[in-house]
């Protein structure tokens, strides 16, 4: 007869057996979960923090040093070289951030702690994942055990790892704003907030107060993207705040946010202390509610903010580098202030803009000698050494305008992949960044820099193609790499002359013509954005999509005291009218100038203004409605540049031949979808509105030539 008792705890162990295994799962998986919300925290607090382009790029080497170290077992024979590694990171990232550490910037000891915070996640992510990895294999010893679980919390884990190795980059095209967080302009338009803002008498520096009030019975997180404040009088100075930020407000809080900027316009007074109401805010985003005091278009804003960006950036790299220090100011941010307020106010893209004569030395002059002679005549010795610092303190403008210059180019308006764009008009996305003013009859900068010589073109004369009189034409293809930027890298294409010394012609000038179309995946949406008009590109044309448009340096041409012939493309009807494009350095050509191209419509950012086209038009979905969260999707962009470049003798004038290229770029994207912030929390599910943000993920190039040809 069978004992009862010993049947019942037969039983319960075997139910034991069971039950501890699945104890087990539900803490790892518990601790997997956690760990994994960590790392995303941990991120998302790095993005707020982000620093400045000069300490980030340290930080990031110190993070991915610090996690091989992580990853290498104290056994391995690794060990040591990985800890000198992470040693090494460290004392470089302390050293660049020391100086804008005693400025009284603490984002890169922020933003190393986030990352820091990462890492420690990551730990316990691993061990989670260990356990989950142990379990796995115990379950799968009994044959019948259903894995699905185990094997899901695996999957979920490994991704949160590896989203552990992302390197933090800004969330949207603005400065330091979380993605997906509303912004001032959106939360005064719906009601939710009130704001007031303050002059403080300053140029430069901390410009003006917004005191922002709560008005719900809700907590809120608002972000306040680099902006432009407006004198809505018209009678005072704008400003312009190129640095973003977020801000949190309890229920009916209220708290006073400091803003920091630059003076656009010298020839009106500051907003004085204490003065309210007359400062308005200007997003630069033409999606976003205006405000009805706002007198400046979104475009002309964003332009601002951009121009003034690259100026912050550079005094910030040229400062570091020593150049300011024999200015007759040896306060760091004393010397910062002086040259990118000058440099503003000096700036004809700015004075277009704003209706202010552009300054000049002479200006500079006057501003030195009114605040010195109010204390008293100046002896001549005194003049003397007065006018050599001012001589060295527009020295130092002039080489902060040309460094802006070069940034704006290089990596000014480039896009990191990842970056985001709100296309709905439900959530405006905040955005803005650099560029400045060059010496007169000075052409743009070049195109990202490489020293590789071109490769020549298959199928071209060895030594180049003969042209009788003259010498020989070259052509050739390459890849022009930004320092600035490593995700910037961009197919290029090269026209340049060997001149024969029997050559009677007085110079050589190529003049280049471009026709773009446009396809969305594999329908062309060319006539869908011309509908919308022309699209100024970097370097000034205007650009018609579908029909041949002339591609020069037209802003610089501007700046000449002697404008160059121009010339009609042969066959054109109407007209297509071009002036002679900028001349370069070939690559590792010595003595070699010519063309250059290296279009770029991804990196630049310049594909916003193509997105927002389409959504307009209806061709990217901006919201949709529904009770379930839209699933994730991709898109491509592949925008077609069709090229000819006559190359012609300038005098005397004559047509020597044509070349014909063909550039395909190739973008990327993903539209991800987020409930709108406006959403009513009574309202049926079933009529949420969710709104869409498009992410640049990737771009990608090359460039055809076809064959050479005589001139009609």
């Amino acid at each position: 007869m069978k004992n009862p008792r010993w049947i019942k705890i037969v039983a319960l162990l075997l139910a034991l057996s069971f039950i501890e295994p699945r104890l087990a799962f539900a803490d790892a998986k518990e601790d997997a979960a956690q760990a994994a919300k960590d790392i995303d925290a941990a991120y998302k607090e790095a993005q707020e923090n982000i620093p400045n382009g000069t300490v980030k790029p340290s930080e990031d080497k110190l993070d991915e040093a610090a996690r091989k170290n992580d990853d290498t077992p104290d056994n391995d024979p690794g060990k040591q070289a990985a800890q000198k590694a992470e040693d090494d990171a460290r004392s470089k990232a302390d050293d660049t951030n020391a100086p804008f550490k005693a400025n009284g910037d603490k984002r890169g000891d922020k933003y190393r702690e986030a990352l820091k915070k990462r890492r420690e996640a990551c730990k316990r992510l691993k061990k989670a994942l260990a356990d989950l990895r142990q379990q796995l294999q115990k379950r799968r010893q009994s044959m019948a055990a259903d894995t699905s679980d185990l094997e899901k919390a695996i999957r979920d884990a490994e991704k949160a790892r590896k989203e552990q190795e992302k390197t933090p980059e800004r969330p949207t095209l603005s400065m330091a704003v979380p993605q997906g967080t509303p912004t001032l302009a959106t939360f005064v338009a719906s009601g939710k907030i009130k704001i007031d803002s303050t002059g403080t008498g300053e140029t430069i520096g901390h410009v003006a107060d917004l005191k922002i009030e709560n008005s719900t019975d809700l907590p809120l997180t608002c972000a306040i993207p680099p902006i432009i404040l407006e004198s809505g009088t018209g009678k005072n100075q704008h400003y312009a705040c190129p640095s973003g930020q977020t801000v949190a407000l309890n229920p009916h809080q209220t708290k006073t946010v400091p803003m920091n900027g630059v003076c656009l316009n010298r020839n009106k007074p500051p907003v004085g202390k204490g003065v309210s109401g007359d400062l308005v805010i200007n997003e630069a985003n033409p999606t976003a509610p205006q405000n009805p005091n706002s007198h400046l278009p979104p475009a002309d804003a964003d332009k601002l903010l951009r121009i003034c960006t690259s100026k912050y950036n550079a005094a910030d790299q040229l400062q570091k580098s020593g150049a300011f220090k024999n200015l007759p100011y040896h306060d760091p941010q004393k010397q910062k202030d002086i040259v990118v307020q000058w440099s503003t106010w000096c700036d004809p893209r700015i004075s277009q803009i704003t209706g202010a004569p552009p300054a000049t030395k002479d200006d500079l002059k006057k501003v030195v000698y009114k605040q010195l002679e109010s204390k008293g005549p100046m002896p001549p010795e005194t003049k003397k050494k007065v006018d050599q610092g001012i001589d060295t303190i527009f020295e130092k403008v002039e080489l902060t305008t040309a460094k802006a210059k070069d940034l704006e180019q290089a990596t000014g308006e480039n896009v990191a992949p990842g970056t985001s764009f709100n296309v709905s008009n439900e959530t405006p996305a905040p955005e803005p960044q650099r560029q400045e003013k060059p010496k007169e009859e000075t052409p743009s900068p070049p195109p990202p820099h490489t020293e590789e010589k071109p490769k020549p073109v298959a199928g071209d004369p060895e030594g180049g193609i003969d042209i009788p009189g003259h010498g020989k034409a070259h052509r050739g293809t390459g890849t022009r790499d930004n320092p600035n930027n490593p995700n910037d890298k961009r197919a290029a294409f090269y026209l340049w002359m060997t001149i024969s010394k029997d050559s009677k012609c007085k110079g050589y000038a190529w003049y280049q013509y471009v026709n773009v179309t446009v396809k969305l995946d594999d329908t062309d949406v060319t006539d869908t954005l011309a509908k919308d008009g022309k699209i100024k590109t970097a370097i000034g044309a205007d650009l018609i999509l579908g029909k041949w448009n002339g591609d020069y340096h037209k802003e610089d041409e501007k700046k000449q005291k002697t404008k160059p012939k121009h010339e009609s493309m042969p066959g054109s009807n109407p007209p297509v009218d071009a002036g002679p494009y900028a001349s370069r350095p070939i690559d590792g050509t010595p003595g070699a100038e010519g063309l250059i191209d290296a279009p770029n419509w991804g990196n630049t950012g310049a594909w916003k203004e193509l997105v927002t086209r389409l959504a307009n038009r209806g061709k990217i979905r901006k919201k949709r409605t529904g009770e379930n969260q839209p699933p994730d999707s991709t898109f491509t962009l592949t925008i077609t540049s069709n090229f000819r470049d006559y190359l012609y003798c300038i005098d005397p004038r004559a047509c020597l031949g044509w070349s014909e290229e063909t550039y395909v770029e190739t973008l990327k994207f993903k539209l991800t979808w987020a409930l709108s912030p406006d959403v009513d929390m009574d309202l049926d599910k079933s009529q949420q509105v969710w709104v869409s943000t498009v992410s640049f993920v990737s771009s990608d190039s090359k460039v055809t030539f076809g064959k050479w040809n005589a001139c009609p």
